[in-house]
Order: C-alpha cells, then sequence, then structure tokens
C-alpha cells in the first residue's frame, strides 16, 4: 500500500471519528442490527471420498465506532456472538461499510 492511500485510509477514520463524536450521523448508521455480518456459504474440499461440501462462514469487513470514540475496522465473530475488538458487554456505537477499493482511490 502507498503512503498516499494509507494516508487517505487514516484522514477517512480520523474524520469519521470526529463525526461520530460530533453526534452527526452523516455516514454512520446508528442501527447496530443493519450491519453486515457476513454469510455461510457451501465450499468445495478434498475429502478422502472425494470432494465434500462444507459451510464456511465469510465475514463481511465494516468501520465501527465505540462508545468512547474509538473507530475501527471489524467484523462479526459468530461463535462469539461479538464484533472484533469489542467484547459482548461493550457493543458498538454506529457502523460504516468498509470502503471499497475504488472509494479510497476517488
Amino acid at each position: 500500500m502507498s503512503a498516499q492511500a494509507y494516508d487517505k485510509i487514516i484522514a477517512g477514520l480520523e474524520e469519521a471519528l470526529a463525526i461520530a463524536k460530533a453526534g452527526n450521523s452523516t455516514g454512520w448508521n446508528y442501527d447496530m442490527d443493519a450491519a453486515p455480518r457476513g454469510a455461510t456459504v457451501m465450499q468445495t474440499r478434498k475429502g478422502k471420498d472425494g470432494p465434500v461440501e462444507v459451510p464456511v462462514f465469510v465475514h463481511a469487513k465494516v468501520i465501527l465506532c465505540g462508545n468512547c470514540g474509538t473507530v475501527t475496522a471489524s467484523r462479526w465473530l459468530p461463535d462469539e456472538k461479538r464484533w472484533e475488538m469489542f467484547s459482548k458487554t461493550e457493543t458498538p456505537l454506529a457502523w460504516q461499510p468498509w470502503p471499497t477499493a475504488a472509494q479510497v482511490a476517488a
């Protein structure tokens, strides 16, 4: 990753933190139930008797803001029923979708 791309990401996270602290909902969604968590898909793997279909969870990456103002990249951990970087008792305040490569390059 180039230094310029990294600086854009950091600037975006700093802006997101400032918006979240100000209480402006622009870009932030406070409905945590609406945050993308990922999906279980079937994947073919080698088995001793040939190919076997197994369920695999594919995580959706999001940006989360905690109650203390921390902004972090995260993903849903279905086995633990919590967001990465957060405990079960400390849930995120708001979320934003993870930017695509095209959005970062713009």
